[in-house]
């Protein structure tokens, strides 16, 4: 009997020389066509739109999120090309893909070969009215931002105040959406100039979320546990941290805590997150975004001028104070795996008792269990050395008045 032989062969035994006929046009180490990509290009030279070429152009938009075809765009001088199209050509749904492409460029992890003119050409797109290219050109900022911020000028007082007018009057969820991430990594490290922001600009954003979340009304118990609900919220409240940070920077900006201490939705949304959290089932696992929000909290507590829990006038005080302790409470439980957790709601807690008045501390903390009462005052006696005020008077009197 004959033994058929394998014709099957092994990779480890082909040679360099057979490895590279074999991968033929390949990008990279991609299974993408370099071939596809020029033709794909060159029906950009004489422009027939039609539905097989947007269909090109949308496998080659995919195609960008892999970054060995970013690098190869960037060979080929995608980004000149591009520009000359969108300049030349109304479509818009052309100019959508374009200058999509050119945000994934943006954001790929390689060198970028891409001139001013080219970045003011997409920022342009700004102008249109079209929601898929004012998307698009949001992601462009955004990424001017996070990878190139000595650029940031290029985005000029015009396109800022149009992103702000997007923020008050659009009704589109996810062009709402990008235009707040924008802005967040517009004013992460004070990237953005001192004096573009101001008050205006946190009623604008304000007005955005309150668009697209209203969180008095939502379901909110249910919707924050949803991705791109807990993805929104955290969004606007970084965005109004990075506004608070500015605030303590700038004296001159006194104004934005004007508008953080006259804005319901602000603290309407810490306290229905702290109770939210406040509920052990949902607290555990501690998630990214939990400590993405406390952190939030603090920085925005802790701005000058913001009297968001001290005034106690509006009840706020009740509803951010009794969560915290309860969400203290249960990471006291496991603090060794969660310290830097636990630290940051433990320097909440100190804050509050370092900006209300002690007898109102007191009074919430005697609505406390005992025991959970006498976990949170020893907690902070150990810590209270470590913060930049001092409650150690206070503290004293909450251990000699606590029974």
């Amino acid at each position: 009997m004959s033994i058929a032989q394998s014709s099957n062969i092994n990779a480890d035994d082909i040679d360099d020389d057979t490895k590279e006929k074999l991968k033929g046009d390949n990008i990279g180490d991609t299974l993408y066509s370099q071939s596809f990509v020029l033709k794909t290009l060159m029906q950009l030279s004489d422009i027939k739109w039609s539905q097989d070429m947007e269909q090109d152009l949308c496998f080659l938009w995919d195609m960008t999120l892999d970054k060995d075809v970013c690098i190869y765009l960037f060979q080929l001088n995608y980004p000149s090309l591009a520009c000359s199209v969108i300049i030349q050509h109304v479509e818009e749904r052309l100019t959508e893909i374009l200058v999509g492409i050119l945000a994934n460029l943006l954001i790929a992890d390689c060198e970028k070969n891409i001139s001013d003119n080219e970045l003011q050409i997409a920022l342009n797109s700004l102008e249109s009215s079209h929601p898929a290219i004012l998307i698009q050109v949001m992601r462009v900022i955004e990424s001017i931002a996070f990878y190139m911020p000595e650029r940031i000028i290029l985005i000029g007082k015009n396109m800022l105040d149009k992103m702000q007018y997007i923020l008050k009057y659009s009704e589109n969820y996810m062009l709402i959406t990008h235009t707040l991430q924008a802005f967040l990594k517009l004013t992460d490290n004070f990237k953005l100039a001192e004096s573009e922001v101001n008050a205006q600009l946190y009623v604008s954003v304000a007005i955005g979320f309150d668009t697209i979340f209203s969180v008095e009304y939502n379901n909110f118990e249910v919707e924050i546990d949803m991705e791109e609900t807990s993805k929104v919220v955290k969004i606007f409240l970084q965005l109004i941290a990075n506004l608070s940070e500015y605030a303590n920077r700038y004296n001159c900006r006194e104004d934005i805590s004007t508008c953080i201490n006259h804005c319901p939705k602000l603290s309407t949304t810490i306290c229905r997150l702290l109770k939210h959290f406040s509920d052990e089932s949902n607290l555990f696992p501690i998630s990214r975004d939990f400590n993405t929000f406390v952190q939030c909290f603090l920085i925005i507590f802790t701005t000058r001028s913001v009297t968001i829990i001290s005034d106690l006038e509006k009840g706020i005080f009740t509803d951010i104070f009794q969560p915290l302790c309860k969400i203290l409470y249960y990471l006291h439980k496991c603090k060794s795996e969660v310290t830097e957790t636990f630290n940051v709601v433990l320097e909440l807690i100190a804050f509050t008792i370092y900006s209300v008045d002690r007898k109102a501390v007191l009074y919430e903390l005697k609505q406390l269990q005992y025991r959970r009462g006498i976990v949170i005052l020893n907690s902070l006696k150990e810590n209270s050395k470590s913060y930049d005020f001092n409650i150690s008077e206070n503290l004293r009197f909450l251990f000699t008045h606590f029974k």
